[in-house]
């Protein structure tokens, strides 16, 4: 390994932060997925209903890694906003 670290080292390291990420990433998207889905079915005729709708059909018809390459597209290599990830390699002294 380039950091001297095992496999097994690094998925004990790293997997509990892990899980912590995904379960609050999927409370938070659950938590507003019910909330803006009850506004569009309540109230149908409201401007954030018009978005939602296509939105929801949208989202549901694209595929995410296609968003992620779009995404890398857009920001990094067209406007120039986000950094390019740098590797950081540990050199042994």
């Amino acid at each position: 390994m380039m950091d001297g670290l095992s496999v097994w080292g690094e998925l004990t390291q790293r997997l509990p932060d892990t899980i912590e990420l995904a379960v609050i990433a999927m409370v938070i998207a659950t938590a507003l997925t019910v909330v803006l889905g009850l506004v569009a079915v309540l109230k149908p005729r409201s401007i954030l209903a018009k978005i939602l709708v296509p939105y929801a059909r949208t989202a549901g018809a694209i595929p995410d890694f296609v968003l992620g390459v779009l995404g890398i597209l857009i920001f990094y290599t067209t406007l120039h906003l986000l950094p390019a990830r740098e590797r950081h390699l540990r050199s042994d002294p």
